[in-house]
This record gives C-alpha cells, structure tokens and sequence, in this order.
C-alpha cells in the first residue's frame, strides 16, 4: 500500500521530465511546477531517492535532481508518465479516431507539432510519424476519410533512430513535444540515450 501511494506523487515529478529526459530541476523548481509547497516537494523527491530512481548533483547550495535513466524502474515510470499524457490527449474526438484506426497498422505512432503541445485550432493539421508501418497505402486512404489535413511520414524504427543521432531539426521538435502511441517503451528507451 505504501508504494502504491507514492507512485502517484512520482508519477507527478516525472511528467516534468518529458520534455527532455535529461533535464535537472532544483526541488524549489519542482515545487513550483506542480504547485507544491517545498517542503512536501523534498518528501517525494527522498522517496524517489530511496528508490534510486533520481540522480541528485549539489549546485552550490542547491540539489539538481535529473533521472536515473539506465534503470528499468525509471523508464516504466517514464512509459507510464508518457502513456497518461497521450491519454488525455484522446479526448480530442478526431485525434481518437486516427489513432484507433492507424496503431493496427504501425508500431508506434508519433504525434508531434501543435496537437502534441495542445495549440491545435480548427485549421491545425495532425502531424504524424508512423513507425514501422506495415500497410501504408491502407494508412494514406485511411487519412483521406479525415476533413482536416494529416501529415504522415514513414520511417523504420532504424531510420528513425538514425535521424534523432544526426539531430535533424524535425526529430529536436519530434523528441521535446510529442505523444506516444503503441511501443511507447522503446520510444522512451530511445529517448534515455
């Protein structure tokens, strides 16, 4: 029961980091990014030290705490924490919709652009990456039952990987602001190099 209390508060600290993955935050900082007081910020930070799942560097007089990303416990939190974030994005009807129509037949599905930093309007387009797509024609016809324009760009995982190593700029934009569906965990693996 103890542990299932807390997975919620740690839940909550490593939402921040999915931005980028290898951030550091001062506890003052995580404090006031989820409108916490201090010192309960300092609780759930000790509980995630506990659990090595967080590095802590002193900084003069302050703690920076950054992820221990090569532990397994950290990367199901950060799937977990990825996961609810796309989640909640599914309440937009039309984004449910191709999601539910297109994971069948990709592996993963990369939501990035306005829809993934929650500024889409009326005339944002839905840009996708889709990851290992199978059926791709059946995917093109798929997008064209959609009124709104949807971007879809095909890569192998491979591919992928290879571009987010070279740091085009897409793939910058794709990794801090995105929504992950299907093999989440491998993105987040991916995502902890």
């Amino acid at each position: 029961m103890e542990k299932n209390r807390h997975m919620s508060n740690f839940l909550d600290i490593t939402k921040l980091y999915l931005r980028d993955y290898h951030n550091s935050f001062s506890g003052r900082e995580i404090a006031r990014k989820l409108k916490i007081n201090h010192q309960t910020a300092q609780n759930h930070l000790k509980q995630m030290q506990k659990y090595k799942l967080l590095n802590v560097i002193t900084e003069g007089r302050n703690n920076k705490y950054s992820l221990t990303l090569d532990k397994l416990q950290t990367k199901q939190l950060l799937t977990m924490a990825e996961e609810y974030k796309s989640f909640q994005s599914l309440k937009i009807f039309e984004l449910s919709l191709l999601i539910e129509k297109a994971l069948p037949l990709c592996e993963t599905l990369v939501i990035f652009g306005s829809f993934a930093k929650a500024k889409n309007k009326s005339s944002s387009d839905i840009d996708v990456i889709a990851i290992n797509c199978l059926r791709q024609k059946k995917l093109n016809e798929i997008k064209k039952l959609f009124p709104r324009d949807i971007q879809i760009f095909y890569f192998s995982f491979t591919k992928f990987k290879e571009l987010l190593s070279k740091k085009e700029p897409l793939m910058i934009e794709v990794k801090r602001d995105h929504l992950l569906y299907g093999n989440v965990y491998q993105m987040v693996d991916l995502y902890s190099k």
